[in-house]
């Protein structure tokens, strides 16, 4: 009996860690990418498309970060939530900052250029720049995980994630849909509290563990081709 209480104690107390590592990391996530949040809602009107995509970048390290560290709690080698979060900051910062970079320019450009096209009547290139700007997310479902992961050249993260957009369609169109019901939750329901405090830990846990094979042999081909 004694022993069965305190078995229970103990996954009651890896199941509390574990909740309050999601939370303070996605404490840090926020504040790492505060300048972006805090320009996005005190813009108002006056919001600069350009001055967005510049503070943007900053979600670049801060979401690879929260998949490195959402990856050592699923292979349960976590340590403290603040270290980890900080070390991995660190390590992925610079790579982050430049492949943000890259995605948010793309991004500006497709959002002006829809709302151009759109203004002359042209549609149809309207609709071109949308496909473009959905690709783009969809290149970041994959390309941030594996900068989490994997210590590879910026150009072969960007060559492996338009492939896998195509390749694993199925699983690019579950990520896109698991984001969409998430937002549409957060909009209908009395939980936005929640979703802030761990919103962005369930999407990344979410997405890791659809990708998990995937990153698992991506890891092993890049390993392969950095050795030869």
């Amino acid at each position: 009996m004694a022993n069965c209480r305190e078995a229970c104690d103990n996954r009651i107390y890896l199941l509390t860690s574990k909740v309050m590592y999601l939370f303070i990391t996605n404490i840090w996530f926020l504040l790492t990418i505060s300048p972006f949040i805090i320009y996005f809602f005190i813009a108002g009107e006056n919001l600069s498309i350009p001055i967005l995509t510049f503070v943007g970048i900053l979600v670049g390290p801060a979401l690879s970060t929260m998949f490195s560290v959402t990856g050592r709690l699923i292979k349960d080698k976590q340590e403290g939530a603040t270290r980890d979060y900080f070390h991995f900051y660190k390590m992925n910062f610079a790579q982050g900052i430049f492949i943000a970079a890259i995605i948010n320019i793309v991004l500006m450009i497709s959002y002006i250029d829809i709302g151009y096209f759109f203004s002359i009547n042209m549609k149809t290139i309207s609709y071109i720049f949308i496909v473009l700007a959905i690709f783009m997310g969809a290149i970041s479902l994959y390309i941030y995980p594996i900068l989490a992961r994997i210590n590879a050249k910026t150009i072969d993260l960007f060559i492996i994630s338009i492939k896998l957009v195509f390749k694993k369609f199925y699983i690019t169109l579950t990520n896109i849909s698991l984001i969409i019901i998430g937002i549409a939750i957060v909009n209908f329901t009395s939980i936005s509290l929640i979703a802030t405090l761990f919103g962005a830990s369930a999407v990344c846990y979410l997405i890791l563990r659809m990708e998990e094979k995937i990153l698992r042999d991506v890891e092993v081909a890049l390993k392969e081709k950095y050795s030869n």
